[in-house]
């Protein structure tokens, strides 16, 4: 093994909600876990109120596909910094779904009703809160009386947000300065950390092979990323 390589039980690449979950029940569980994010590591008070290139450009990014456009976070926490916090359940319809040729997309034993006790875990962790119409701020207001003109129904949804905490400053885009958005931040990933988890920030993988070293499955190579460019 040459000393410019190592060795770790599990390897995370990313620490959004994907990564940082399974981080934590794994190093919980003993294992020694390394999460590689190629994002820096902010803290609360490291997020801002405004758009400027060297700030919301620092921790987004914005992919564009054929017929698919994904807005990722890019820093520790991931997309979970960077979200509205909407903690919706999917629908039961979304799993009976079935491809062009008939066959269900998801597997037999994946129901809604299966992954039931998985979203009450994840919603304990964070935690999820209920708003009521006194916590929405005006533009959900106005956006709720246009749907009843017009006929339709228009309801608070459940939030990953301390709403005693938030200001309703509609920035949460951008990171919570206020610390109120559960991010993974503030559970999962300092969970993680506390069972022994490393995260580096700055490291962004590059390419995943077959590994060459007896009893392990994958090498992983990165480059470190300069936090100022």
């Amino acid at each position: 093994m040459s000393p410019a390589s190592e060795k770790t039980d599990v390897l995370v690449i990313g620490s959004g909600p994907g990564g940082a979950i399974p981080a934590y029940r794994l190093a919980a569980a003993g294992a020694k876990v390394t999460i590689l994010e190629r994002g820096p590591w902010l803290e609360t008070n490291d997020f801002s109120h405004d758009l400027r290139i060297d700030t919301y450009t620092r921790i987004v990014d914005y992919i564009t596909a054929n017929g698919v456009s994904v807005v990722a976070g890019n820093c520790v926490g991931g997309s979970s910094v960077i979200y509205f916090a909407g903690a919706l359940r999917a629908p039961t319809f979304v799993f009976d779904r079935h491809d062009s040729s008939g066959h269900r997309i998801w597997p037999k034993d994946v129901t809604r009703s299966s992954i039931d006790r998985w979203y009450d875990l994840v919603e304990h962790t964070l935690p999820i809160a209920q708003q009521s119409w006194d916590d929405v701020p005006y533009p959900g207001g106005v956006w709720a009386a246009a749907c009843h003109n017009a006929g339709h129904t228009c309801n608070p949804v459940p939030v990953a947000v301390d709403l005693g905490e938030c200001t309703n400053c509609n920035w949460m885009v951008n990171g919570c300065r206020f610390g109120a958005k559960r991010s993974m931040l503030l559970n999962y990933l300092p969970a993680a950390v506390s069972h022994g988890a490393e995260i580096r920030p700055l490291h962004e993988v590059q390419t995943i092979s077959p590994a060459l070293t007896s009893g392990y499955r994958y090498a992983v190579e990165y480059l470190t990323v300069d936090g100022s460019d």
